[in-house]
């Protein structure tokens, strides 16, 4: 048995057959049901989730025993050169020790007055803090602009936003380590 078919006019396109709604969400339950199957897929999902978790508890709070305070910052509200909004966040740190530090692992989370998150930003590793001194820091930190809570900050009044500094973690020049765990 033979078949045949006839050619189509040029420009003519064939017809496409129609997916149901219905069907193509089944298909993209199969595909993340498949997904969520692999295991470094299943980690980073629960990785995920433990994290949204933790900041959504505010389980995170600022220690008065830590070695580094906040002592003053600011922001503005800018785009970058690729027109993406931007937050240039200005933050001075105070090594509260004895001891230089070398390394740390810490965050400063802008809060409403209601205690609400508003952004967070992490603090830059690497930064060398002498032993009671001071040093000042500028970093520019993205905003989603169809995220509404990360364009939040850029309304608000730095008197209507209080800051706070998390210290996770210290290694100090001698190789002692502060952890806030402890």
């Amino acid at each position: 048995m033979a078949l045949f078919s006839t050619p189509l006019p040029a420009g003519a396109q064939t017809p496409t057959p129609t997916v149901s709604l219905e069907q193509r969400v089944k298909d993209l339950e199969k595909r993340l049901d498949a997904l969520e199957g692999v295991p470094a897929i299943a980690l980073a999902l629960k990785l995920k989730a433990q994290t949204n978790q933790q900041e959504a508890s505010g389980s995170a709070t600022p220690r008065t025993d830590a070695p580094l305070a906040l002592v003053d910052w600011n922001f503005t509200f800018q785009t970058d050169q690729f027109n993406q909004p931007q937050y240039k966040i200005t933050y001075t740190l105070k090594n509260k020790t004895d001891r230089a530090i070398k390394l740390t692992q810490s965050t400063i989370q802008f809060k409403d007055l209601l205690g609400e998150r508003v952004y967070g930003i992490q603090v830059d590793h690497d930064l060398k803090i002498p032993a009671q001194k001071e040093i000042t820091d500028t970093g520019y930190y993205s905003a989603n602009q169809f995220i509404p809570d990360q364009m939040r900050l850029k309304s608000m009044a730095k008197e209507n936003v209080k800051a706070e500094l998390i210290v996770t973690k210290v290694v100090f020049a001698d190789g002692s380590i502060y952890s806030s765990e402890q």
